[in-house]
């Protein structure tokens, strides 16, 4: 398949216009109820998945509900609106639905994650689908998740840059910006409101909070460890996302 994603999860909708405008470049899969969300909203994904446990499964067509599905159940095509959807069936409940559909697409050589409407409602589900940009970190595929204003995007030295490995965030100056250990890390930064040398990270004790940009770039350097950055929603230039 090697596609773009688009992975839209059941949080709160918030982002209904992106995912119009982005369904050109990228394929949409919908997690479980947020299928229905779409449909209200007229956008039919391409991919539904889930447990099936807050979908309307008659308005679709789903053959199996969360106490039929097995092991042994495959993935099959319905058609809605004149277009064909892949139903995938996933239980296992050892993995949320949002970690099952970043699996789909590592197993389709996605290059490029988005995830949308993950933030918000439950906090469990929430603090667990941010927490799923570390699980799944893979320095050869982005994988993001996009609020209403800001994008959160892992940042690790994998030791193969041992001055420091860069990373390149953008905004409008004033923007705000943050970087917050993920849980531990060492950075320096330029191009920051408050900008720091060979700082350490530190879950829950230092992090850069509520910072802002001083430029319109700026360049976290990573010596060591991990760091969660939040940075301004990239802007969309013709379909695409765009860092400026």
């Amino acid at each position: 398949m090697d596609s773009n994603f688009i992975i839209v999860a059941n949080a709160p909708f918030t982002d209904l216009q992106i995912i119009v405008a982005l369904s050109s470049s990228r394929k949409i899969i919908a997690l479980d109820g947020a299928a229905d969300k779409l449909l209200d909203a007229q956008i039919i994904p391409d991919i539904i998945m889930g447990d099936f446990d807050s979908i309307n499964k008659s308005k679709w067509g789903i053959k199996e509900g969360f106490d039929q599905i097995t092991d042994k159940s495959t993935s099959y095509t319905i058609r809605k609106n004149n277009k064909n959807v892949l139903v995938v069936p996933t239980k296992d409940q050892n993995f949320t639905d949002l970690e099952k559909a970043i699996k789909f697409c590592d197993e389709h050589s996605s290059p490029d994650i988005l995830i949308l409407n993950a933030v918000g409602g439950r906090m469990d589900h929430s603090l667990g689908n941010i927490r799923a940009l570390r699980k799944f970190h893979n320095p050869a595929r982005l994988l993001r998740i996009r609020t209403d204003t800001q994008t959160l995007e892992m940042a690790k030295n994998d030791f193969s840059h041992q001055t420091g490995k860069d990373f390149h965030i953008y905004g409008e100056k004033g923007d705000y910006c943050g970087i917050m250990a993920f849980p531990d890390a060492h950075i320096s930064t330029s191009g920051l409101v408050y900008d720091v040398t060979d700082f350490h990270l530190e879950f829950g004790y230092n992090e850069s909070i509520c910072n802002s940009f001083k430029t319109t770039k700026a360049v976290i350097t990573i010596y060591k460890g991990e760091a969660l950055l939040i940075y301004p929603n990239p802007k969309l230039t013709f379909g695409m996302l765009s860092a400026s």
